[in-house]
């Protein structure tokens, strides 16, 4: 069954689209309590939400900050105008994208020096599975960086709205040598 496309008025069932949305916003949500001080690579937040090969990904992210001594800081207007909203579905896997103002600082954590304070929109577009009874982010790919823009997103949402954040939003946005945003692994070409 292909994928249909939510904005077009194929939307999944109300069930469905939250649990769709509430899995993509606990995984981030997971991301962010992981990746502040003391940051932790053995979230259970990570691995109930994600599978491979963000999985594997993610907790590599993770080791590596804690190999260099960064960690994230999260200032209150951390996610500003998030929108995030089902692009496409069908029974067991679905498409999510995600726009929001990033202001996550990226800092080392002995010495407080800043590494990245830049303020960016960004929109992601991830791959949900559902594995089981659960759906969980199989992948997320960068879709655009506006570091010139941090007014918020200018995409429309549909119906169903991701739940309210309950940390922030996700790391910070710069590309760094082998590496994508923040450090994070680059978005497969």
């Amino acid at each position: 069954m292909p994928l249909v496309s939510s904005p077009q008025g194929n939307d999944p069932p109300a069930d469905v689209a939250a649990a769709i949305l509430g899995a993509y916003t606990a995984f981030w949500d997971s991301y962010w309590a992981a990746a502040v001080h003391p940051v932790n690579p053995d979230h259970p937040g990570i691995g109930r939400h994600s599978v491979e090969p963000l999985r594997s990904r993610t907790v590599g992210v993770l080791v590596g900050r804690v190999t260099e001594g960064i960690a994230l800081r999260l200032p209150d207007d951390h996610g500003a105008g998030r929108i995030v909203r089902i692009e496409g579905w069908d029974s067991d896997s679905a498409e999510v994208l995600d726009c929001f103002v990033d202001t996550a600082v990226l800092y080392d954590v002995s010495t407080g020096r800043v590494h990245n304070d830049e303020r960016a929109t960004v929109v992601h577009l991830a791959l949900m599975r559902r594995t089981g009874d659960a759906w969980r982010v199989a992948e997320i790919f960068e879709q655009a960086i506006h570091k010139e823009r941090t007014d918020g997103c200018v995409m429309q949402s549909n119906i169903h709205r991701a739940p309210p954040l309950e940390a922030a939003a996700p790391a910070s946005r710069t590309v760094r040598e082998g590496g994508g945003v923040g450090g994070e692994p680059r978005s497969p070409s």
